[in-house]
């Protein structure tokens, strides 16, 4: 059956419609309440909305769902450009009380969250993540997160690189600049990773079912 979404073959083994529920995962990246009331731009509620939308039919069609956070309780290594500042945010994240991401992400609980330490911008490096995507034979990531133009481009790019098919929801996604967010799904993803809406991908899983 031929995928919803143009140039997306289903039978090629760089598309992410080949894969079946087993071998995919959803990563939500950095979804701290924090970062999307003041740091994600007029659109962070928007992609929560998408997210959790996607998460729910996610979990119905047994794609894990991986949470990817930043350890509030961590300090920026010693040669993080911007260390001081990301320290700042930390500490106002947690005299907030927004450390956690919005309930409509997490209801029902049940999914893994992995934790990396603050300066580091790919989900990748979070503590024990690379070993359970292995342990999992996971194949192919679908991404939705904060920023834009950070999270989510540091994770992409590098999860290519490790050999992951990689797709980014592009209405799952914000960031503070919209020229910035433009820029990155439009003309920096687009010759390594998929870029889609979430009805998109949805139907376009839904069409094929995935073979491997």
């Amino acid at each position: 059956m031929a995928a919803a979404v143009e140039g997306v073959q289903s039978q090629d083994r760089d598309s992410p419609f080949y894969y079946r529920t087993e071998a995919t995962a959803l990563l939500l990246l950095d979804f701290h309440a924090l970062f999307v009331d003041s740091l994600a731009g007029p659109n962070g509620r928007g992609a929560v909305r998408v997210a959790a939308e996607l998460r729910t039919w996610a979990v119905r069609k047994g794609i894990r769902v991986v949470h990817c956070l930043v350890d509030a309780d961590s300090v920026p290594f010693a040669t993080c450009r911007g260390g001081a500042k990301l320290a700042k945010v930390l500490t106002a994240m947690k005299d907030s009380g927004k450390v956690d991401e919005p309930e409509e992400l997490t209801n029902g609980g049940g999914d893994k969250t992995f934790t990396r330490r603050v300066g580091l911008a790919s989900a990748l490096k979070s503590d024990g993540l690379p070993e359970y995507l292995r342990r999992e034979e996971i194949a192919s990531l679908v991404i939705a997160g904060l920023s834009t133009g950070g999270g989510v481009l540091r994770t992409a790019m590098p999860a290519t690189d490790e050999g992951f098919v990689t797709t980014v929801i592009s209405d799952a996604c914000a960031d503070p600049v919209q020229e910035v967010h433009e820029t990155v799904l439009g003309k920096l993803l687009t010759s390594r990773a998929w870029v889609m809406s979430a009805q998109d991908f949805k139907d376009g899983h839904e069409a094929n079912q995935g073979g491997a």
